[in-house]
């Protein structure tokens, strides 16, 4: 069916210049007219309901871009060098712009972000500018993605119990059910209270997994 209903144009086509309400309606009865066209009757009475997926709004488009940065943010604090990492609104506006293609939905966003956070940070990374216990800022200044550094935001101690927090959770994850007397527990506990310190560094106020 994808094929077919590809061949008319149906999609996400269309833009968001449309207003959201007709577009959508307009995209689900060309679904539906083209999947009459490909499938038999007798065949689309057997579905109790025929639902068809709205356009991407912005925002869902924000939504899914935190989640995206929630991402990065994790592998950020669970790689050898651990750091912080905070993304201003001016950034995230800027990749949702980028990222906002009504023809293809969330994946130029995905793209966007790959190009714009992930491959940067991990030059920085590699050339040593990012070190552990950093904290890592992205800005959008005149059309331009601006990475500033903070170092000694996290002090050498709480690295440290970072890491071992860590260390003791892979460990746990090994026990491969057995049941560990609730350790699993409170190493967690333990791990969220050594990152409680940084909440306030995210203009949300939040750490990944919170939202």
């Amino acid at each position: 069916m994808g094929k077919h209903i590809a061949r008319e144009g149906i999609g996400f086509q269309g833009g968001f210049e449309q207003e959201d309400g007709r577009l959508d309606r307009d995209l689900h009865e060309a679904a539906l007219a083209e999947a009459r066209k490909v499938f038999p009757f007798e065949f689309l009475n057997r579905f109790d309901q025929l639902v068809s997926y709205d356009t991407l709004k912005e925002p869902h488009l924000y939504q899914i871009l935190d989640n995206l940065i929630q991402g990065i943010h994790l592998r950020s604090l669970d790689c050898a060098q651990p750091f912080l990492l905070r993304v201003e609104p001016a950034a995230k506006d800027a990749l949702v712009r980028e990222g906002t293609d009504p023809r293809y939905g969330a994946r130029p966003l995905r793209r966007a972000v790959e190009a714009r956070l992930v491959t940067p940070i991990g030059h920085l990374i590699s050339s040593g500018q990012v070190l552990r216990g950093d904290l890592l800022t992205v800005d959008h200044v005149d059309g331009e993605y601006l990475f500033e550094k903070e170092g000694g935001v996290m002090t050498p101690e709480e690295i440290a119990a970072f890491e071992a927090r860590k260390a003791e959770k892979e460990k746990s994850r090994d026990l491969d059910g057995v049941d560990d007397g609730g350790e699993a527990n409170r190493i967690v506990e333990e791990l969220d209270e050594v990152m409680a310190r940084g909440r306030s560094l995210t203009h949300t106020g939040a750490w990944p997994g919170d939202i």
